[in-house]
């Protein structure tokens, strides 16, 4: 462990309601460069980011709609851990990975990682859903999603909800 360490009751409150929200756990450096990255990775650009990973909202990929650049036409970026090092570095940031053990224990692993976009006027739902159930073959179903906001994450915006207790 690095220095970040989860109070019992913060690990109690995890397993009972199956989230826990630690605000401020990355600074303001940290979070702009995350944003910086995704805003340019989103342009297609980026020569090592494969165009596979980039997945396009449903309506514009079907020509039902339009968005006003490339970037604004993204539902999700994926992989990007295993191509580019600030995300690499992210997703292997010593807090992060300190939180994750103080949940699961030390042997972690990154399955996959995936930011999702909300494009304006035209970003689609992602239906209420359970991780492991939906593709993510993990034995034992031992698993932790870590999501980080690089932007503000309102009800005007279209933020994640979660059922506390749902996982169980």
């Amino acid at each position: 462990m690095h220095g970040v360490k989860l109070s019992s009751q913060q690990v109690d409150q995890f397993w009972q309601d199956g989230a826990l929200t630690l605000k401020n756990l990355l600074n303001e450096r940290e979070v702009d460069t995350l944003s910086k990255r995704a805003e340019w990775v989103a342009t297609g650009a980026a020569p090592h980011i494969c165009s596979s990973y980039l997945q396009v909202e449903p309506k514009v990929a079907q020509n039902q709609t339009a968005a006003d650049s490339y970037a604004n036409s993204l539902r999700k970026m994926s992989h990007l851990a295993s191509a580019d090092d600030i995300f690499r570095d992210h997703a292997r940031n010593p807090k992060i990975l300190d939180v994750i053990e103080s949940l699961i224990g030390a042997d972690i692993k990154l399955y996959t990682d995936q930011l999702f976009m909300k494009p304006p006027k035209i970003g689609s739902r992602q239906p209420c859903h359970q991780d492991i159930p939906c593709g993510f073959h993990i034995d034992p179903p031992v698993m932790v999603t870590c999501w980080t906001a690089i932007n503000d994450s309102t009800v005007e915006n279209g933020c994640l909800w979660m059922v506390r207790g749902s996982h169980r």
